[in-house]
């Protein structure tokens, strides 16, 4: 297992050493260890003993589940048999009261039940750093991930500890963005991101509207049929059950110093900057250095953690404590996911609400 620690930045010194296994005493079900030695994200958790349901083990030990995530920030589940989205589906059901039927405003395929695919991006292009849905007013506590078929090469899901970052990036960046939150930017219908009938998922513009209205985000519609929304995010947030500081945002999937150069070359040639599909400022409109989002970068360059998928790998993800990401790959590649306990900003601490 540690072989793909050659791969990942930061983590060099650790090629060739064998997983260390710190769990449960020989008579347990399950067996819980490092995936990496020396590194707690994520927890690996294997069974202990042949046939184990995964299902029911979960059902009855949601308490230390929940104790692992908090303290781990992600957990990977490996080498039980979960053969299916319905059984995937299940194992969330198992572990969470609450696991949700709307995805947001980032549509997705929908597999069956609450599970869906992920990741629309090219398989060429590496999905940065982020925590899911931190542009809307409320997102997802619980995350989880499914590889139904792992990819030929590449296709990690890189997870970075959200406390670390902010003793990784500068304490004057990280003050900045706590006092002045994030503006996310963004056009709809251009052609080159979703519509705006498919982001929100319908044709009616007075349902976008109340959307709009109901989630803090500020909306004017173009001539053209383009929708043009800003909405104000906290960038640093306390979990709502340890209290902990975290790092917590998409700025580095939205902010266009981020975007690949021939991208960011084609898109400053031929758009003016409010024409952009996407891009983010710090809330009170003011432009957030490239210097900034390099170095945030760099932060996460040197925090993530990843590892090849294999089948039948579901991974557990505290989505404010963990952020994550998708390597670029090549082949064909299933990865599934369901998302849980969603949790509104108002209900969160640490930062100033905007609904």
């Amino acid at each position: 297992m540690g072989e793909s620690l050659s791969k990942g930045p930061g983590f060099k010194k650790f090629k060739g050493i064998q997983a260390k296994t710190v769990g449960l005493p020989a008579g347990e079900l399950i067996r819980e260890g490092e995936l990496f030695p020396g590194q707690p994200m994520p927890l690996l958790i294997e069974p202990n003993v042949a046939d184990v349901d995964l299902i029911e083990w979960a059902r009855e030990n949601r308490a230390l589940l929940e104790d692992r995530l908090l303290r781990h920030g992600a957990i990977l589940f490996r080498g039980f048999k979960v053969e299916s989205a319905f059984q995937f589906e299940r194992f969330t059901m198992a572990i969470c009261d609450d696991v949700a039927d709307d995805n947001g405003e980032l549509p997705r395929s929908r597999i069956s039940g609450k599970i869906y695919a992920v990741s629309y991006a090219p398989p060429s292009t590496k999905i940065l750093w982020h925590n899911e849905n931190t542009f809307c007013a409320s997102w997802p506590l619980k995350l989880w991930f499914y590889c139904k078929l792992p990819p030929q090469t590449g296709g990690e899901t890189p997870v970075v500890d959200n406390r670390r970052m902010l003793s990784l990036i500068d304490p004057r960046i990280v003050d900045e963005f706590e006092r002045k939150d994030i503006m996310y930017f963004r056009n709809y219908g251009r052609g080159l991101d979703f519509s705006w009938q498919t982001a929100f998922q319908t044709e009616d513009k007075l349902r976008v509207e109340q959307v709009c209205r109901e989630s803090g985000i500020q909306f004017e519609w173009r001539s053209d049929d383009v929708l043009r929304t800003r909405s104000v995010r906290r960038s640093v947030a306390r979990h709502p059950k340890t209290g902990e500081r975290v790092w917590f945002n998409q700025a580095c999937l939205w902010h266009m110093y981020c975007s690949p150069p021939e991208i960011r070359r084609a898109m400053n040639t031929f758009f003016r900057e409010d024409e952009l599909t996407r891009h983010c400022y710090f809330g009170d409109g003011s432009p957030i250095p490239d210097s900034y989002m390099e170095e945030i970068c760099a932060a996460y360059r040197e925090a993530e953690v990843y590892f090849p998928w294999q089948e039948g790998d579901v991974m557990m993800i505290d989505n404010m404590l963990a952020a994550h990401a998708r390597n670029a790959f090549s082949g064909p590649r299933e990865i599934l996911a369901a998302l849980g306990e969603v949790v509104h900003e108002r209900e969160i601490a640490g930062g100033r609400p905007n609904v």
